[in-house]
């Protein structure tokens, strides 16, 4: 063998061996996110919960539960979209098709609903959600032209899947009704 085939095998070896030790660190990465993650997730069913700071024993305590919640609710909200955000990119597609369902859920509760309207946020929270669901219909179209894992498909996602059809004539709308 040559002086440079022993240094092209050399390098390769090397880096065989760096993407092998790259690609354990990433499955590691990701087991401890999905490990953070499901503490996460429990820890929000209590605020997302239709009851949560909802029963205060007298009228002044009421009060300052509905401060706390139309302070912290919204907060925790956003902050627990973009964990979903996050590990929808990072993770699975999965958690993006998540975050869907978290709009459902504050916008079928009237308690989170009326923390996001009384506190001023329901713009916010609007925006996150656009941003959720553009980026889960990016993420379709990706995977739609690109490879996917054999017999792995995530669950959910296909109420998602939008589709555009290209008119060659205008449509009449009068004839629709």
């Amino acid at each position: 063998m040559s002086s440079k085939q022993l240094d092209v095998t050399k390098i390769t070896d090397l880096s065989r061996a760096r993407l092998t030790v790259g690609a354990r660190q990433m499955q590691a990465m990701k087991r401890d996110l999905k490990e953070t993650l499901g503490q996460v997730q429990s820890a929000m069913e209590l605020v997302l919960d239709v009851d949560f700071l909802t029963q205060p024993m007298d009228e002044a305590e009421g009060i300052i539960l509905r401060k706390i919640r139309n302070h912290y609710i919204p907060e925790c909200v956003l902050a627990y979209n973009n964990v979903l955000y996050f590990a929808g990119h990072a993770i699975s597609r999965q958690y993006m098709v998540e975050c869907m369902d978290l709009a459902q859920m504050v916008a079928q509760s009237g308690t989170l609903t009326n923390a996001f309207v009384e506190s001023g946020r329901m713009r916010e929270l609007v925006t996150a959600f656009a941003l959720d669901s553009q980026a889960l219909l990016q993420a379709n179209e990706q995977a739609a032209g690109g490879k996917t894992k054999k017999g792995k498909k995530d669950k959910g996602l296909e109420i998602w899947q939008v589709s555009w059809k290209e008119q060659s004539r205008p449509t009449d709308l009068e004839t629709l009704d």
